[in-house]
């Protein structure tokens, strides 16, 4: 494969651009350009869209380095860094990979991984290009896809029920809210049925803004925030990691310290269990396991309480708490 900076400076000269076009159209300076096309330098991932945008090439085309791009005719869609963390994340656990083991692979620090996850940097193209390559995607599925949709090897292949409807939400020191909502879940899974709502004078929400928990690895994107969507894929033995976000990300649930949550499932059918864990030191992570003997069309009552103690950047407050009851079939 080219390297990334002759590839840009063929490309550039193939559309009759000039550095100084180039620069224009992207911010930058003659000289930033000169010396990303002569390889002293290397332009930030999110900055790929909008240099693809201006090569008339799609993601796939620029960061593959293709010399023979398709036809160029949709422009491609703005960076977006929450998906890029959230499938970092995804990507990682569904490969059941620790991230000392995952710094090891793509040759960083376990805290350049915890960076990157949590959205305090972005992986540098030469990371990207590891990353990759070792998982086997291509760049516009990672930049633009939900990919814990498409790594089902995250759970055992037995039972697969889907706890749809888990209704999560939180209030921060900083100034989160969470709307009270209900709704039903769409189901991944034919044989399961499920609804969400908050429990009832649950909710301790002191100030404004927007907040969202998401859960993972699992099959689909739990989120739930201003917009209220949620949908939450559990199955047989597997790990739920859940971690807290607002629309900044200025409050991050950060060690566990910092939160207090408990998981219970009363009147569980036999050989049925829940178990919360923390399982490394940046979230919490809750277990419902249900084996392959647990009686088809039984139902479920899940609740879930999660209390905010301190936060990122504010180390004293009055703690803020949420419960969630999910209910449904498997």
């Amino acid at each position: 494969m080219m390297n990334f900076g002759p590839y840009i400076a063929a490309r550039r000269k193939a559309l009759g651009l000039s550095q100084n076009d180039l620069a224009n159209a992207l911010g930058y300076s003659d000289t930033a350009i000169s010396k990303m096309e002569s390889g002293l330098s290397s332009p930030a991932i999110s900055l790929l869209p909008n240099i693809a945008n201006t090569l008339e090439l799609t993601i796939d085309d620029l960061v593959k380095r293709n010399e023979n791009p398709a036809p160029f005719s949709l422009r491609n869609n703005p960076y977006n860094r929450d998906r890029i963390c959230a499938n970092l994340l995804g990507l990682r656990k569904s490969h059941k990979l620790h991230q000392d083991q995952e710094a090891a692979i793509f040759e960083v620090s376990k805290r350049t991984i915890i960076n990157y996850e949590q959205g305090e940097s972005d992986p540098t193209l030469a990371t990207l290009d590891l990353l990759l390559a070792y998982y086997k995607i291509e760049p516009h599925a990672f930049f633009y896809e939900d990919l814990s949709l498409k790594h089902p090897n995250a759970f055992p292949k037995v039972l697969i029920p889907l706890l749809a409807g888990f209704l999560v939400g939180a209030a921060t020191l900083s100034g989160i809210l969470l709307p009270n909502v209900l709704k039903t879940a769409n189901s991944a899974a034919t044989t399961t049925t499920g609804s969400y709502q908050v429990v009832p004078n649950s909710t301790s929400n002191p100030n404004g803004n927007d907040i969202s928990i998401s859960a993972s690895p699992f099959g689909e994107l739990l989120l739930l925030g201003a917009n209220g969507q949620s949908n939450l894929a559990v199955k047989p033995g597997s790990s739920l990691v859940l971690s807290v976000h607002s629309s900044t990300r200025t409050f991050l649930v950060t060690g566990s310290q910092n939160y207090a949550f408990s998981f219970s499932y009363p009147d569980a059918p036999s050989g049925v269990s829940v178990s919360s864990v923390a399982t490394d030191s940046s979230y919490p992570s809750v277990t419902l396991s249900i084996p392959s003997s647990a009686p088809t069309g039984s139902f479920f009552d899940v609740f879930a309480s999660v209390t905010i103690l301190s936060s990122k950047e504010t180390a004293t407050s009055a703690p803020c708490s949420v419960t969630v009851k999910a209910s449904g079939s498997f």
